[in-house]
């Protein structure tokens, strides 16, 4: 009894120190830039789904739970080459095995023969270097032959989108070698392959795109196997953009859907509808018109999806970013299904969640009222009666950008997000997600920031990205209400984009707030110097029912992009701003006037301010020179932190959010979109980069948890993180918190490595031991590129603890698996 006791004590205090410091995901919420979903053809639980940030997801329990499945996609890009960009994902219907993958701007076309268990990179043969590819289709019969369709960048700006160009490329010999079949002046995307697999249809262009040649190509067709193409366009009125495309069993059955974005913002506006075709598409019947009014007050500009179900090809659904509608007679007649109700209608999709715009329709093969929808912007949705209801498909997936992570003031538990996908709320430290998208938030497509009341937690406020709007919930979101609208700010002219990037409410004074506007876009390009003058700052002195500009002497000659906004914890009127490229500005007066205090901070673009120690201390964060210290309210200025980077690929930090832990001034963190998050745990003096568990580096929001014990932060690809700030050790010699560094991979059957940034080894003594604490190796480790490795084949399989000692005495210990 005795030995179980000492080795359960033993065990216990090594697993203190596992993953003490390792970030954990939360796998929400939901999000980011879905676009394909594919159904196994013999085992509808398995299913595939594709996300231009977080890469490949499978499931094999019907969507329940999804794993990440990249292993060999080499394929990277985003502000931290931490996005994977796969658009496309084909199930070869011959062999279930094989399944096809594309990606974005790297011509990347990659095959796995094991389920999608590893990749393998096939691209001999394709001649650019930067293409989107957007479906890959396999010939039924023939796994060896194998069509991959496309885009091309031309770099050239349109009315609102980029214009691009087309390409559709061919194999025969199952991906070894691949040759050009076709290229146009918009891109290619759906390719329907006839009953006689010489008879090829392919449909052009996007939502979100505009066409090299402006008008569109539309339909192209081939009758030799893509040798040669014509364009098919008969009957086909309005937009050349077709967004959806879908045959079926029938000969010669075809759907589209079509419209553009940009062309329905024209003056004179291009609509879309949706067509049907009976001969392959020789001539192009429309049945739903723009003019149609299938619900009730509602017609439909742009359409993005459609599909024909497989039992029943009487049955089709098309959709839009608003709502889906149902044919169950050929396209005659339709139903139409959104959210809420004729009084109050809300678009499609579950509720309290934007569900984004649709891009593909994956129908039941047995079941036609069973459906599913992979969404920009929304995430992974699935319905069973028929479009009517739809429920979020499982959890674990996300590809959400987040742009704030704002943590309830009165629950350390609670926080809010608010990012591309809308806004959310979590009460169990991201455990589980629930949209807010209610009230008169449902509708907006695009958002900036979020925050939450000081001493009452149901009251909340969110702002969006393009309209000026400035909305707030007084019983914890499941309602919302425009506060604020911006006179100037339009979603529908694109030079007229603006909204609150920073919303903060004073804590000594909750009747006060101030709101910091910005040109759109921030989070998508922040290093851009070419964006259009804003409003400064609003305030409101009741509780956010009310606004006005606080005041411009002293910043009327700035660009009045705010990037930043702290208020003093005890004195409401004292007010400090980030202007974009202007400087860092104070107000003691509530912002009727301003004082650039940080001339002497060599980046004028400040992106992130944090106060300590009562507030006689300011951190600034820039877009390229680290992190500025003062202590003096700005007299004075100091950079703790270097903006210099190891990365080749981002050699310069650009700080978007700087967090004081609220219960710790001393501890510190700052986050870099390019190189992911720096701790410091000294005031400053010292940082160490921690970013182990954190598989997307691009950070957008920091946020301690009201005890200070939990960090969260928020990426623009990849959801929500949290790390457990408990867990910092004590330095009892320096009374500092200082960092548990961990071994990785775990588990590992080969070697394992551990980082040693900041600490300036040349050696390092580790011992390891079994479970029973028998040690087995003791050796002293060369220290290389900051960094250990171990080669642990010599070990069998088990647990095993691994114990070092740092230069300061401190012992460090990690548990290990063996695999």
């Amino acid at each position: 009894m005795k030995f179980r006791t000492t080795l359960f004590s033993f065990f216990l205090f090594f697993s203190f120190y596992t993953f003490s410091q390792q970030w954990q995901k939360t796998g929400g919420p939901i999000g980011g830039l879905g676009y394909n979903i594919k159904i196994h053809p013999n085992n509808n639980q398995i299913i595939y789904i594709t996300d231009a940030l977080s890469g490949i997801h499978k499931s094999t329990d019907g969507g329940t739970t999804w794993v990440q499945k990249n292993n060999g996609i080499t394929s990277r890009n985003g502000d931290s080459n931490d996005a994977i960009p796969v658009f496309t994902v084909a199930i070869d219907q011959n062999n279930p095995t094989i399944i096809w993958a594309g990606t974005q701007y790297d011509s990347g076309i990659y095959k796995s023969t094991n389920s999608a268990d590893s990749w393998v990179k096939k691209t001999n043969g394709i001649i650019e270097t930067n293409i989107v590819f957007r479906e890959i289709s396999v010939i039924n019969g023939d796994s060896n032959t194998v069509y991959a369709s496309g885009e091309i960048p031309t770099g050239n700006q349109g009315n609102e989108f980029e214009k691009v160009r087309g390409v559709i490329y061919k194999t025969t010999d199952g991906g070894n070698n691949w040759s050009k079949i076709w290229e146009g002046e918009s891109l290619a995307r759906w390719l329907c392959i006839g009953q006689n697999p010489v008879n090829l249809v392919s449909s052009t262009g996007i939502f979100d795109r505009e066409a090299a040649n402006t008008t569109g190509v539309g339909i192209v067709k081939s009758t030799d196997g893509g040798q040669n193409w014509a364009q098919a366009n008969n009957g086909i009125m309005g937009s050349l953009f077709i967004r959806g495309m879908s045959d079926a069993a029938t000969p010669g059955l075809l759907y589209i859907a079509t419209g553009n974005n940009a062309e329905v913002n024209y003056n004179t506006p291009i609509k879309g509808g949706v067509f049907k075709t009976t001969n392959g598409g020789l001539n192009w019947t429309q049945v739903i018109a723009p003019t149609d009014v299938i619900l009730p007050g509602y017609t439909e500009n742009v359409f993005n999806a459609v599909k024909i179900a497989p039992s029943n090809n009487d049955i089709v659904y098309a959709a839009s970013s608003y709502a889906f509608y149902k044919s169950t007679d050929g396209g005659i007649n339709w139903t139409g299904h959104r959210g809420g109700s004729n009084a109050s209608p809300t678009p499609w999709g579950p509720n309290g969640i934007r569900a984004g715009v649709p891009i593909e329709i994956t129908i039941d093969k047995n079941d036609p009222n069973i459906l599913y929808a992979a969404n920009y912007g929304g995430g992974i949705f699935k319905s069973t009666d028929g479009a009517k209801t739809w429920q979020v498909l499982g959890n674990g997936y996300t590809g959400a950008t987040i742009h704030k992570v704002a943590t309830d003031p009165q629950n350390s538990s609670t926080y809010i997000t608010i990012g591309r996908s809308g806004p959310f709320k979590s009460i169990n430290k991201g455990t589980n997600y629930s949209g807010m998208y209610f009230g008169e938030a449902s509708g907006i497509a695009e958002w900036y920031a979020a925050t939450i009341h000081p001493t009452n937690s149901n009251t909340m406020f969110i702002t969006d990205e393009h309209e000026g709007l400035i909305l707030k919930s007084t019983n914890g979101g499941n309602d919302w209400s425009i506060k604020f609208n911006h006179p100037t700010a339009e979603a529908s002219v694109f030079a007229n984009r603006h909204g609150a990037k920073e919303i903060v409410i004073s804590k000594s004074n909750p009747n006060i707030m101030y709101a910091g506007f910005a040109y759109q876009a921030f989070y998508s390009d922040p290093e851009s110097t070419n964006f259009t003058n804003s409003f400064g700052v609003y305030k409101s002195t009741d509780g956010g029912e009310n606004w006005s500009v606080s005041g411009l002497n002293g910043i009327a000659t700035t660009n009045l992009n705010v990037t930043a906004l702290a208020v003093n914890n005890t004195n409401a009127d004292v007010v400090y701003i980030g202007l974009r490229g202007d400087g860092l500005f104070h107000s003691t007066d509530g912002g009727a006037n301003w004082t650039n205090i940080g001339n002497a901070i060599p980046d004028q673009t400040i992106l992130s301010i944090a106060l300590a120690d009562n507030n006689s201390i300011i951190y600034a964060g820039t877009k390229s020179k680290g992190v500025y210290k003062s202590t003096d309210n700005g007299a004075n200025w100091t950079q703790v932190l270097t903006e210099v980077n190891a990365s080749t690929d981002f050699p310069t930090k650009l700080i978007t959010s700087i967090a004081v832990n609220p219960t710790n001034k001393n501890n510190i963190v700052a986050g870099d979109i390019h190189t992911g998050i720096y701790l410091s745990t000294d005031g400053g003096n010292n940082w160490a980069a921690t970013n182990l568990g954190l598989s997307n580096k691009s950070i957008t929001s920091l946020s301690f948890s009201a005890d200070g014990k939990t960090l969260f932060a928020g990426t623009k690809g990849q959801g929500v993180f949290s790390f457990d700030t408990s867990t910092l050790a004590v330095d009892e010699a320096k009374n500092n918190v200082v960092l548990k560094r961990n071994f990785y991979p775990n588990p590992s059957s080969s070697k394992i490595a551990l980082n040693l940034h900041s600490l300036n080894l040349k050696n390092l003594e580790v011992e390891i031991f079994t479970l029973l604490g028998k040690r087995i190796l003791k050796r002293t480790f060369e220290v290389q590129n900051e960094k250990i490795e171990i080669d642990v084949q010599f070990l069998n399989k088990g647990i095993y603890f691994v114990r070092y000692v740092l230069p300061n005495g401190q012992k460090q210990n990690a548990k290990i698996l063996i695999e």
